[in-house]
């Protein structure tokens, strides 16, 4: 297999998360409001990073074509495990808006913890269980800021 450019590959993770994003964005409900609405920024800001993932990805392929950048080896199982998390963070984007973030990433969690092998069981209930539950009463109690 061909060395591939850990650059590379993480520019085409945040190519893909930024579309994500910037998808889940545009789903965001603004009740009719018109001009600059809380999906503004979200907009934009994903949106100028999927320019600058977009630029950095033909940058790191060039590079890597033409030998100027140095590569890993990766294997399949290695490979299929970043399409995999990538996969389930565009599914994440996706369905948050309709179950809501705890469940969500709850699920997210779950997903990213068994793709990348971890074996102990309780640790990847505990931490997908807790940590979005956490998350939701510190944004909701202490920094008055309301979760999807």
């Amino acid at each position: 297999m061909k060395k591939i450019s850990v650059g590379f590959i993480v520019s085409l993770g945040a190519f893909a998360l930024s579309a994500a994003w910037l998808i889940a964005a545009g789903n965001i409900n603004v009740n009719g409001a018109e001009g600059l609405t809380s999906k503004s920024f979200p907009i934009l800001i994903s949106g100028l990073m999927l320019l600058f993932s977009a630029i950095t990805s033909i940058q790191e392929f060039l590079a890597m074509r033409n030998g100027k950048t140095e590569g890993i080896n990766l294997s399949w199982p290695d490979v299929l495990r970043v399409v995999g998390l990538i996969a389930v963070m565009v599914i994440y984007a996706f369905v948050m808006p309709h179950i809501g973030f705890v469940f969500s990433t709850i699920l997210l969690l779950l997903a990213a913890m068994l793709i990348y092998g971890r074996k102990n069981k309780l640790t990847v209930v505990l931490v997908s269980i807790l940590l979005p539950i956490a998350l939701k009463l510190l944004f909701q109690y202490v920094l008055k800021v309301a979760l999807p």
